[in-house]
């Protein structure tokens, strides 16, 4: 039983369909972890949390480790959760995180891409992030938008507050690639997929 003091971490592991152990093939590259996971946890007990979690929250992985995902997005969860973020606390702090990840020299090609050259190499990009899920797109012949569609594993990337994360990331990504005011709107959803409405000046 997770301790009452993390509610977005219960109610993540609780819709999961085998808890933090699903899905063990879909993983985070330990760069983009250690963006976003860089608090300690003060002075909450290790038996607050699942090992798994406390472990990589006190212990990052090196840049080029592979992480699962339910672990690394318990662990942010788990930290909003401490610092009691409302909604738009926790969205703009995982903007920030993204933002200070794509600042790194591996990410400076963003600045050179436009919009939809990026969102066409959205998959690649995506790719070098994640592993075990997929994101592609369509109609970005216009220039102006396109349509990115993320498909995941049963209930992996479903809820609310992970599906918040993964919108920043692009957002940032867009906002780095020279687009004009761009805008990403969350669509549509299923227990396997993400669909986000990508839009620029």
């Amino acid at each position: 039983m997770i301790d009452p003091r993390f509610p977005r971490l219960a109610s993540y592991i609780a819709g999961l369909p085998n808890g933090l152990a699903s899905h063990p093939e879909c993983q985070a590259k330990g760069a983009m972890v250690r963006s976003m996971i860089r608090d300690p946890l003060g002075g909450v007990p290790p038996d607050a949390l699942p090992s798994e979690i406390s472990q990589l929250i006190r212990s990052p992985p090196l840049n080029s480790q592979w992480v699962p995902d339910t672990f690394f997005f318990g662990a942010l969860l788990a930290l909003a959760d401490l610092r009691k973020l409302s909604e738009r606390a926790y969205l703009d702090w995982v903007l920030d995180s993204n933002r200070a990840l794509f600042k790194s020299p591996v990410y400076k090609l963003l600045s050179l891409a436009t919009p939809s050259l990026l969102l066409t190499l959205g998959s690649a990009t995506w790719g070098s992030t994640h592993r075990g899920s997929k994101l592609s797109v369509e109609g970005v012949s216009t220039g102006k938008g396109g349509l990115a569609v993320l498909t995941f594993p049963e209930r992996h990337f479903s809820h609310p507050d992970v599906i918040t994360a993964i919108q920043a990331g692009v957002q940032v990504a867009l906002e780095l690639s020279n687009a004009k005011n761009p805008t990403l709107t969350l669509a549509k959803t299923t227990p396997t997929s993400a669909e986000f409405v990508a839009k620029w000046g």
